[in-house]
């Protein structure tokens, strides 16, 4: 009788694939995944994030480390962070080593989408090699998704400012976030943005969304003398969000424009007195997003010169 443990000559193992809490990871392990992700950002999108180790020691110590992390046998190949609110599930971060066997995508995706529990889930992920493959999971469990771009401006090469508007540009405060809210919701009512992102829709979360962008680390560290506000006649007609993501580049969160000044010069004023003031700061290069279905935009961004780094991908579906 064959001994049962018998293997053919030369035969080996693969390790399995499994995933766990990512508050249970080592913390070394994390470290080392971080930073290859970290890397990835830098050559991708010219951004430099923050040392990993700071950020893993505030989300640790603000108690944000939630998500799942994918396994090979001991090896941290990726993971998936998540955050969760009331109505809302969002997966904020995804990555998976190059390396990573291909099942690992539907393996990952499978398992965050399985740990919400009813809520509307939504997230903007850039997965870079791994793209094609995230939105093939994601469509294959009802998720919608929406392609979108990473645009990049050279400083060096800004078209000219335009000229002879009525309107009067400033440095952004905190004091106009209640303000900046309001005109968030009116600029992007019925559009693609508010589709895919439930922060557009209503006062209160385009408010949280606006203290985030500027009190929090998530898009870069704020940079309120690039930043601008636009006032036509005395009132808010538009702003701009810009962050500071590293020696190279900075990033452009949000540009909103009243809908009642769309055409008339604004965004376009606002956008580039922000890009002259980041030459100005040392930064070589302003970053953007926008969606592809969001053609008007997507055109204007070309106009002045923004050229593509790479595509990602928002998801969304109803709880």
């Amino acid at each position: 009788m064959a001994d049962a443990d018998a293997r053919p000559a030369g035969l080996q193992l693969q390790p399995v694939l499994r995933v766990t809490s990512l508050r249970s990871v080592p913390r070394p392990a994390l470290l080392a995944l971080l930073r290859a992700e970290r890397d990835t950002w830098a050559r991708r999108l010219r951004w430099s994030p923050p040392d990993p180790g700071q950020v893993l020691e505030l989300a640790a110590s603000s108690g944000m480390l939630q998500g799942l992390a994918l396994q090979r046998g001991e090896e941290l190949i990726g993971y998936g962070s998540t955050h969760s609110s009331p109505g809302l599930f969002r997966v904020g971060s995804f990555y998976l080593r190059p390396e990573a066997p291909p099942e690992s995508v539907d393996l990952l995706v499978a398992a965050l989408l399985g740990s919400n529990d009813g809520r509307r889930f939504e997230a903007q992920l850039s997965a870079f090699e791994w793209q094609d493959q995230l939105d093939r999971a994601m469509t294959a469990r009802g998720v919608t998704v929406t392609p979108r771009d990473w645009l990049a401006l050279d400083l060096r090469r800004l078209p000219a400012e335009p000229t002879g508007l009525d309107l009067r540009l400033a440095p952004w405060t905190v004091r106009s976030i209640a303000e900046c809210a309001d005109l968030l919701v009116q600029a992007h009512q019925g559009s693609t943005e508010a589709a895919i992102n439930a922060t557009f829709r209503d006062r209160r979360s385009a408010h949280s969304y606006l203290e985030d962008l500027v009190r929090g680390p998530g898009c870069g560290r704020f940079s309120p003398s690039i930043s601008r506000l636009a006032h036509v006649d005395g009132r808010l007609a538009g702003f701009c969000v810009v962050t500071d993501v590293g020696p190279a580049a900075a990033h452009l969160p949000q540009v909103a424009v009243a809908p009642d000044c769309w055409g008339g010069g604004v965004g376009t004023a606002l956008l580039l007195a922000a890009a002259t003031s980041a030459r100005e700061a040392g930064h070589s290069w302003l970053t953007l997003s926008v969606s592809r279905s969001n053609a008007r935009a997507a055109e204007w961004y070309r106009r002045l010169g923004f050229q593509g780094l790479s595509r990602f991908s928002a998801y969304h579906a109803d709880g």
